[in-house]
């Protein structure tokens, strides 16, 4: 009829692009760690029970690298006692001893740190990781209020990164990144 106005359909609501695409990566890697959980035989122990190990190799300033860490810090505590998380670190050795990332010498620096974090404090790496990672392209200004955020002792965390300490800690890293050929940040194994 004349005057009279059709009344259009409602339109579906848009979906929350990043909220899905969260979810989604939290399904895959839940998927993937129950996967492993059934199916590899490369396990460990982890207080006396049979774990399996789960390698993130990243850069520490890759925004990609940091994106992985922040997922799997999600799921640490709810698979801890079936799942051994481990962060490996990906870089190149000089033949001069020093040690060259894609980010630069800040980036090799937040590796050291958050491999004797790894070492010394275990159990605060994922605290301090998460603290990194709101401001991973500036790691350098993060190293003392992150040690701060996950009660560690700085001086203590200091003294190992800034020694030969932490130059071995980083080339046992590397070596294994570069036994699997991994290359890439993030890459899991």
């Amino acid at each position: 009829m004349e005057g009279e106005q059709k009344e259009l359909p409602a339109k579906a609501p848009k979906a929350k692009g990043k909220g899905v695409i969260f979810l989604a990566a939290v399904i895959i890697l839940l998927a993937l760690l129950g996967f492993a959980a059934t199916k590899l035989k490369g396990s460990s122990t982890i207080g006396g029970k049979d774990a399996v190990a789960f390698d993130l190799y990243v850069m520490s300033q890759c925004p990609y690298g940091v994106q992985a860490e922040q997922l799997v810090s999600k799921v640490v505590d709810d698979f801890e006692d079936r799942v051994n998380f481990n962060v490996e670190y990906i870089a190149n050795k000089n033949n001069d001893g020093t040690f060259q990332s894609l980010h630069g010498v800040n980036e090799v620096e937040g590796d050291k740190y958050q491999l004797c974090v790894k070492t010394k404090y275990p159990e605060k790496l994922w605290t301090y990781l998460e603290c990194q990672n709101k401001n991973y392209q500036d790691l350098k200004s993060t190293f003392e209020s992150c040690a701060k955020e996950a009660d560690i002792d700085f001086s203590a965390l200091k003294t190992c990164a800034e020694g030969e300490e932490a130059n071995n800690l980083l080339t046992t890293s590397l070596e294994k990144a570069k036994s699997l050929n991994v290359a890439g940040s993030p890459t899991f194994y």
